[in-house]
C-alpha cells in the first residue's frame, strides 16, 4: 500500500514538473522509515502501533486520492513576483554571512595539525557528548544573514548568472563538509540548485523522464549516505565490503518501527504522559529564549525529550539520539487524532511559509532550499520553531527593505 502512495506522489509531484515536493517528501520518508525497514524486521509489533501506521495511510489515501491536485507549489513558484527585497540590503548581508561561514570554518580547523584530521575527526562522539546540548542562538543571529545569501543565489540564477551561483552554492557544500555534525546538508545546497534548475530549466524532460530522475537521484542518496557516514565517524578505510557495511547501516539506523513501537508503549504504559499540543505550539516559543538568558531552559526538541524519556538517557553524555518520526511526535501530543492531524499540519506549515515569501523576488531558490531541508524533520518532529523562526526573519528583511527602499527615495 505504502507504495502505491509513493507511486501517486512522484506521478503528483513529476506532473507539476518538480523533482522534489512536500507531498513526495512525506511519503519517501514514510517508506524508507516506517514501511520499508518492516520487511526485514521480524519483530511483532502492538496492535496500537499498527493502527498508527494504518491512520498514517489513510491520510494519505485521503490527500492524494480524494484531495483534487491543485498544484499550488508548482503555481506559486511560476507568478510573477510583486514584490522585492533591497539588492544593498541582500548583497550587504550576503557578504556578512560569507564572512560569518568563512570566520567559522577557520575557528572549526584551529587545533588540528591537518586538514585531514579535521574532516576525518569523529564528529558523532563530539557531537552527543556536549554538541547537542548547546543552545542555538548563533544560529538565530546567523539567520537572517543566510537568508538573504539563499535570496542572492536565486537572484542570480533568475538573472543568468550559473556560474556565480553555483559557486555561491559550492562555498555552502564545503563548509558543510567540513563542519556538519550530520551528513545530509551538505548535499541540501545541491539539491536545490539542482531541483530550480529542473524545475525552470528543464520542466519538460522532468515530466517526460522524472521516474528515472528520481531513481537515480535516490541511489546517489544512498551511496552518499554510507560513504560520508566513514567521514562522519572518522572511519578513514573500509574495514568491511562496501555491500555488507551498507546493508549493516541500513539496518542500525532504520530501525524505527522499533523506536516508534517502543514510544507507544512507553505512553500506553502511562508511562510517558500525553502533551496535548504542548510541544507543537508552547515549546517552538520556549526555544526562541537563548540559553545564556534563561540557564534552566528545559529540554525543546522532541527528540532529546523522547530520548530521555523512552531510553532514560542524558543528553550530551554520548549516548545517541532517537528520532521518532512526525507521527510517533503526533502520537506523543494526541494519540491517534494526532497521528492522523500530522500529515495535515506538516503541509500548513509549508503552505504558510511559501505562501509568505514567495510574494517576493529571487525566492524560489530559497524554498526549494527550506523544502530540502525538512526531510531530516519528517523523521524527527514537525517544523513549527523552524517556520517560526525564518518567518520572523523574514518579516524582518523585509521590514528593513522597506526602511532602505523609503529613505533612498527621498
Amino acid at each position: 500500500m505504502s507504495c502505491i502512495f509513493l507511486t501517486l506522489a512522484i506521478k503528483r509531484s513529476i506532473n507539476e514538473g518538480l523533482i522534489i515536493s512536500p507531498y513526495l517528501i512525506v511519503v519517501l520518508v514514510f517508506f524508507m522509515t516506517l514501511a520499508y525497514p518492516l520487511l526485514s524486521n521480524q519483530n511483532d509489533f502492538s496492535v496500537d502501533y499498527l493502527v498508527l501506521i494504518s491512520i498514517v495511510l489513510l491520510s494519505f489515501f485521503i490527500f492524494l486520492v480524494f484531495i483534487p491536485d491543485s498544484k499550488w507549489f508548482s503555481r506559486r513558484l511560476s507568478l510573477t513576483k510583486s514584490r522585492c527585497i533591497s539588492d544593498f540590503l541582500v548583497n550587504a548581508l550576503s557578504f556578512v554571512y560569507f564572512l560569518i561561514v568563512f570566520n567559522d570554518i577557520v575557528v572549526s580547523t584551529s587545533g588540528f595539525s591537518s586538514l585531514g584530521d579535521f574532516v576525518f575527526r569523529d564528529r558523532v562522539s563530539a557531537y552527543l557528548s556536549g554538541g547537542i546540548a548547546k543552545g542555538s542562538a548563533l544560529q538565530l543571529v546567523s539567520l537572517i544573514p543566510s537568508i538573504c545569501y539563499y535570496i542572492l543565489i536565486g537572484k542570480s540564477l533568475n538573472r543568468g548568472r550559473y556560474l556565480l551561483s553555483f559557486f555561491l552554492v559550492f562555498y555552502l557544500v564545503v563548509y558543510y563538509f567540513l563542519t556538519a555534525n550530520t551528513r545530509l546538508p551538505i548535499l541540501f545546497p545541491l539539491a536545490a540548485f539542482f531541483s530550480y534548475i529542473m524545475y525552470f530549466k528543464y520542466n519538460n524532460l522532468t515530466k517526460k523522464h522524472g521516474f528515472l530522475i528520481l531513481a537515480f537521484s535516490v541511489c546517489f542518496v544512498f551511496l552518499f549516505g554510507f560513504f560520508s557516514n566513514l567521514i562522519r565517524h572518522g572511519i578513514k578505510g573500509l574495514e568491511t565490503d562496501v555491500l555488507s557495511g551498507m546493508h549493516q547501516q541500513n539496518v542500525n539506523q532504520f530501525r524505527y518501527p522499533e523506536w516508534v513501537e517502543d514510544l507507544v508503549s512507553k505512553i500506553n504504559g502511562d508511562l510517558i504522559p500525553l502533551e496535548y499540543g504542548f510541544n507543537w505550539f508552547v515549546m517552538p516559543l520556549v526555544n526562541i529564549v537563548p540559553r545564556f538568558i534563561w540557564e534552566t531552559k528545559p529540554i525543546t526538541s522532541t527528540s532529546n525529550i523522547l530520548s530521555e524519556s523512552v531510553y532514560n538517557i542524558k543528553i550530551g553524555q554520548g549516548d545517541p539520539i532517537t528520532t521518532f518520526t512526525i507521527w510517533g511526535e503526533a502520537y506523543w501530543q494526541f494519540h491517534f487524532l494526532g497521528v492522523f492531524l500530522a500529515l495535515f499540519l506538516f503541509f500548513m506549515l509549508f503552505f504558510v511559509f511559501s505562501n509568505y515569501v514567495l510574494k517576493y523576488e529571487n525566492t524560489e531558490f530559497y524554498v526549494f532550499y527550506v523544502l530540502i531541508n525538512w526531510i531530516p524533520f519528517v523523521r524527527a518532529e514537525l517544523p513549527v520553531f523552524f517556520v517560526v523562526t525564518h518567518v520572523v526573519a523574514f518579516f524582518i528583511i523585509v521590514q528593513c527593505s522597506r526602511v532602505i527602499t523609503y529613505t533612498w527615495r527621498r
